[in-house]
């Protein structure tokens, strides 16, 4: 259980443009003076599905970077609680998935695009 905390290190944190709100969760860009770099924050509903959906997600997420030497899946730095909201460190990565398929008016992607994105999450979860 991640213990509360505030973001003292984090100042400076800006909003990113969500999706719909309904479907997708908040994330700011911040920057983590601790550590000297950007990061991406995810910030988890106060509502009890979401927190235990979030903490499977951190299971996950810590379970693949162990296993993943060559970094082919996101980077979780840590987690912690804000305000009763669950948040997740994450690196700060360009587009998500969405974005590209947004940019790209939902067409699909190329298949080399395709084997590219498979291969990295295969070879994730495939490494030990």
């Amino acid at each position: 259980m991640p213990k509360s905390q505030h973001l003292p290190r984090r100042k400076g944190a800006s909003p990113v443009k969500p999706g719909s709100r309904r479907h997708s969760t908040p994330v700011i860009h911040a920057f983590d003076y601790k550590n000297n770099m950007p990061v991406a924050i995810k910030i988890i509903r106060n509502k009890k599905r979401f927190y235990q959906q979030a903490l499977v997600e951190v299971r996950i997420l810590e379970a693949t970077k162990n296993a993943d030497p060559a970094h082919n899946i996101v980077r979780l730095y840590e987690y912690f609680v804000f305000r009763n909201h669950l948040c997740l460190v994450f690196e700060l990565l360009g587009k998500n998935l969405f974005e590209c398929a947004k940019r790209n008016k939902f067409r699909g992607f190329p298949t080399p695009i395709v084997q590219s994105i498979t291969s990295q999450m295969l070879s994730c979860l495939t490494s030990r």
